[in-house]
C-alpha cells in the first residue's frame, strides 16, 4: 500500500549572533517542522512541532546535546511565538470507496447476524400440517396468463387436509408492505374463498404451499402457537 512521510517546514530564521557549537564561525538556521503522513487512504497532518538547528555551511542538522543554553533560550521563545497547528485528517478518494465498502460489509454481516438470531428465536415449521393450523407470510396470486394479480403478508390457515391437499383461506387483514412483525396483521377473520394446494417444499423456516399451475402461492415462515 502507498505510504510516505513528508516534513513540513513552518518557520524558519537565519542564526548568526550565536556560537555555532557544530562549526565555529559559520550561520545557522533554526527551522521549525511538522509531519504529514499519507496513504493511499488518508492524509494526516500532525499538530506537533518540533524545531532543528542547521549548519548553513554544511545543511547538517546540530544535535539537541550540542545546542547551547543561548540556542536552547532562542528555541522556547520562538517556539512559543508560533501559532497553533491544528492536527488534520483528510480522506481520499479511495478512502471514501475503502470505507463505503467497509460499512457495507459490516451491515450486511450484521443484517445476517440479526437474520440468523431471529431465525434461532422462531419455532421450526419441520412439524407435519395440521387443520386449524395458522401461519404468517408473504402470498402471490397470478392470473390465468401468469401476470402478478396482486401479493403481500398475510395470515393464513389450513381450513382443512384432504390427503396430500391443503385448503387454505387467507386473512383478511392484509399487507403490501414488507412486515417485520407478525403481530402487527390480525389473524382473526378470514376470507370465505378456499384455495385447494399442495405442499411443494417444507424447510426449518419456509413452507411452500402453492395451487395447481402455481396461480395462488403461500410461503409460511411462521406459525401462531396454539394455546395450551
Amino acid at each position: 500500500m502507498f505510504f510516505r512521510v513528508d516534513t513540513i517546514k513552518l518557520q524558519s530564521m537565519r542564526v548568526e549572533q550565536l556560537r555555532n557549537p557544530a562549526n565555529l564561525g559559520q550561520p545557522m538556521e533554526l527551522s521549525f517542522i511538522h509531519t504529514e503522513m499519507a496513504t493511499a487512504l488518508m492524509v494526516v497532518t500532525s499538530n506537533k512541532v518540533v524545531g532543528e538547528f542547521r549548519d548553513l555551511s554544511t545543511n547538517r542538522k546540530i544535535p539537541k546535546r550540542r545546542w547551547s543554553p543561548e540556542m536552547a533560550a532562542l528555541y522556547e521563545e520562538q517556539l512559543k511565538a508560533l501559532p497553533p497547528v491544528k492536527k488534520k485528517l483528510k480522506v481520499t478518494v479511495i478512502g471514501y470507496v475503502f470505507l463505503a465498502l467497509f460499512v457495507y460489509v459490516i451491515g450486511m454481516s450484521i443484517n445476517s447476524i440479526r437474520k440468523d438470531f431471529a431465525n434461532i428465536q422462531k419455532p421450526k415449521l419441520t412439524e407435519p400440517v395440521k387443520k386449524g393450523d395458522l401461519y404468517f407470510g408473504r402470498f402471490a396470486e397470478l392470473t390465468p396468463e401468469g401476470s402478478r394479480l396482486r401479493e403481500g403478508h398475510a395470515w393464513f390457515k389450513v381450513d382443512d387436509i384432504q390427503g396430500d391437499v391443503y385448503l387454505i383461506r387467507l386473512g383478511k387483514d392484509i399487507s403490501k408492505e414488507y412486515v417485520r412483525d407478525e403481530k402487527t396483521l390480525s389473524s382473526a377473520s378470514f376470507g370465505k374463498e378456499v384455495y385447494r394446494t399442495t405442499i411443494r417444499s417444507q424447510k426449518d423456516y419456509e413452507i411452500d404451499f402453492r395451487t395447481d399451475g402455481s396461480q395462488m402461492s403461500f410461503w409460511a415462515n411462521a406459525k401462531k402457537p396454539k394455546n395450551p
